[in-house]
């Protein structure tokens, strides 16, 4: 009988050994039985596809830094993440599935595992919060380093991202890795995002408005550009600056869609098709294509814009003196059209300009000497955007000096140290001094009451002229919030110009265009009012502090 028995428990134990070797993940190769494993990250909502992932903001960036440490490669950031003493609070890689157990962040209790993507599953410390699942890249992605917060970071105020590899150009003209767009899109802005969670959806990002579908040209009211079979339509935002304090104008969306295209850059294969730029005026302008499909759109939107005077071959002091006189809507610049020329034997095709041109054709010509593999703009100093992560030296100085190396592509070991834009500031400051969707400008912009429908936003701004030194009834939500002049804590204070010129700002502007945040929201993006972080500072809505809420 004892016989029996035994051979009945062997069996038994051999049949449980094996069920665990049948579950995905149970155990290792070496049939090592994990006591612990990793929380998986938070999934307040999902994507397209299904996979959980945090909100997505498009506001930021939370924190104050971003360093972007290299390693030898991808095990040498899971090593360091695992650590007793991590030195990185995202990676860029997903968790190998042959990881040694003795690396696997999914097996700790310190660090988030997220769901599975088109490009695996990603971890980071559990001390951050909004770390974006992006549905086809994971979490290294724009919107995670624009809405990543901790309340307790290793290193105050800091983001640290890890770097598989080192970049091997930031130059715009020349980057074409993935790393080498981790810091470029970050410096430099795009008219148009792609929602993380839904590659769908378009959001207008640097505009206010740009049209849904190609213009015909019977209504463009201008003979577009030889070829063109559609014309998409563009207005910027008028509170869009770079980080240098210079206006962002459709002269540097034209200098950088033309100049890129010229010189073969790999970031403007999604300007293949287009025919020409054509000015309307210091912040509309159209594109034309040649041919059109269902992504043309989101092609054409994700060229990095630059600031002009920078690269151009005519020199910045003529880019200024060129510019000056076509600041204005009613300047005889406009409407202006350049299309690029023949290609010639050797080097890059000129801009030509088949209508009048008060702004010289000839100052949207990159300067040859930066459009090479061997010119570093950080090196030289103007590696200068209207992005949300500016490159900033130890002595404040924009454009330069941020890197351990003091030049693009710092070896293993070294890193980029980025800088919030608006640094410095308190939340919502002029709007040249910080970025546009800082968190402080959104929370300004909803205490503004606008919503980007003009009747509506026309009515707002009268009424706001009509609180105008007042106090009290329908004129006490103007003298609370982030928008008093006293700010949220300070005590109320009378309508003035500072409350009008606020709402004047952002009269026409829909945050999330062509999208309505309350009602009809693009997926997986955070609930409005949302809890906002910029640097040290939290930012609640009134539904949570009605007394300092920023939109009381």
């Amino acid at each position: 009988m004892s016989g029996t028995l035994s051979s009945m428990r062997l069996i038994l134990v051999f049949g449980i050994v094996i069920s665990l070797l049948s579950l995905s993940g149970a155990v290792s190769n070496s049939l090592r039985i994990p006591l612990v494993r990793a929380i998986p990250a938070p999934c307040p909502t999902h994507g397209s596809g299904g996979a959980c992932s945090e909100y997505w903001l498009p506001a930021g960036p939370a924190m104050d830094s971003e360093r972007a440490t290299v390693f030898t490669d991808s095990t040498a950031q899971f090593t360091c993440l695992v650590s007793s003493n991590p030195c990185v609070d995202l990676t860029d890689t997903p968790v190998p599935p042959n990881l040694p157990p003795a690396l696997d962040p999914c097996l700790t209790t310190a660090d988030y595992c997220t769901q599975p993507v088109a490009a695996g599953s990603f971890a980071y410390l559990s001390n951050w919060q909004r770390v974006v699942n992006d549905e086809n890249v994971g979490i290294p992605n724009s919107f995670t380093w624009l809405g990543a917060y901790s309340p307790n970071p290793a290193i105050p105020g800091t983001i640290r991202q890890g770097f598989s590899q080192s970049t091997t150009s930031v130059n715009p003209y020349v980057a074409s890795t993935v790393h080498d767009f981790y810091i470029v899109g970050n410096i430099y802005d795009t008219l148009a995002a792609t929602n993380p969670l839904n590659g769908g959806q378009l959001v207008d990002w640097t505009t206010i408005t740009s049209s849904p579908s190609p213009i015909p040209n019977s209504m463009l009211g201008y003979s577009p550009p030889a070829g063109t079979v559609g014309t998409f339509r563009f207005t910027l935002r008028t509170d869009l600056y770079f980080q240098d304090g210079r206006p962002v104008t459709s002269f540097d969306v034209a200098f950088s869609y033309l100049s890129l295209k010229a010189n073969g850059a790999f970031q403007a294969s999604g300007a293949s098709h287009m025919t020409g730029i054509t000015l309307l005026g210091p912040h509309q302008f159209d594109l034309g294509l040649n041919s059109t499909t269902s992504f043309s759109k989101s092609q054409l939107t994700s060229i990095s814009i630059l600031p002009g005077r920078y690269w151009t071959a005519a020199g910045s002091n003529a880019w200024d003196t060129d510019l000056s006189p076509c600041a204005i809507q009613s300047s005889t610049c406009y409407p202006s059209q350049y299309i690029l020329g023949p290609t010639p034997p050797s080097g890059p095709p000129s801009v030509q300009c088949p209508l009048t041109c008060h702004f010289p054709a000839s100052d949207m010509n990159a300067d040859p000497t930066k459009t090479t593999a061997i010119f570093d703009p950080l090196a030289a100093g103007i590696l200068i955007g209207s992005g949300p992560w500016a490159c900033v030296s130890s002595s404040g100085v924009v454009g330069s000096s941020c890197s351990s190396s003091g030049t693009e592509n710092p070896p293993v070991g070294g890193s980029y140290s980025l800088t919030r834009f608006g640094k410095g500031f308190a939340p919502a400051p002029s709007p040249f001094d910080t970025y546009f969707r800082s968190a402080g400008n959104l929370a300004l912009y909803a205490w503004s009451g606008d919503t980007g429908d003009f009747t509506h936003d026309f009515i707002n701004f009268a009424h706001a002229i009509f609180c105008f030194n007042k106090t009290g009834g329908t004129c006490t939500p103007l003298e609370r919030g982030i928008g008093s002049a006293n700010g949220i804590i300070g005590p109320p204070a009378p309508v003035g110009i500072n409350q009008i010129l606020i709402i004047a700002r952002f009269v026409g502007v829909n945050w999330i265009s062509p999208y309505d945040w309350i009602s009809a929201p693009p997926t997986g993006i955070i609930p409005f009012p949302p809890v906002l972080y910029e640097g040290g500072v939290t930012l609640n809505p009134c539904n949570i502090d009605p007394i300092h809420g920023y939109d009381c």
